[in-house]
C-alpha cells in the first residue's frame, strides 16, 4: 500500500509539472505576431506614452496594436479600442 501511495504521489507531481510547461493551443493573437508567453515578456514599442490618456507605457504592456508597421502600447483595453477607432487622429497628435 505504501508503494502505491509513493507512485501516485510521483505521478501527480510529474503531471502537474508537465501542465505548467504547456501553452494553450487555442490562444488567439490579434495584437502580436509572436505567441503570447507570459505577462512580463518584453515587447519593443514605438511609443512610451499612451496616445489616448498620456500615461507611461513600457515593453511589458499587454494591450498592443500593430499599425502601419509599428507596435503601439496602451495602458488598458479601453485606450486601445479608442485608438483603433481613429488611429490617424492620435498619431498626428503624438508628433
Amino acid at each position: 500500500m505504501k508503494n502505491y501511495s509513493v507512485i501516485l504521489l510521483f505521478l501527480g507531481v510529474v503531471l502537474l509539472a508537465a501542465c505548467k510547461h504547456q501553452t494553450p493551443s487555442n490562444t488567439t493573437q490579434t495584437t502580436t505576431e509572436q505567441p503570447a508567453t507570459e505577462k512580463a515578456s518584453t515587447v519593443v514599442l514605438d511609443n512610451t506614452i499612451d496616445p489616448i490618456c498620456e500615461m507611461s507605457v513600457d515593453g511589458t504592456a499587454e494591450d498592443t496594436v500593430h499599425y502601419q508597421g509599428k507596435v503601439y502600447g496602451f495602458c488598458s483595453e479601453h485606450c486601445k479600442k479608442e485608438f483603433m477607432e481613429e488611429p490617424g487622429k492620435y498619431l498626428s497628435a503624438m508628433k
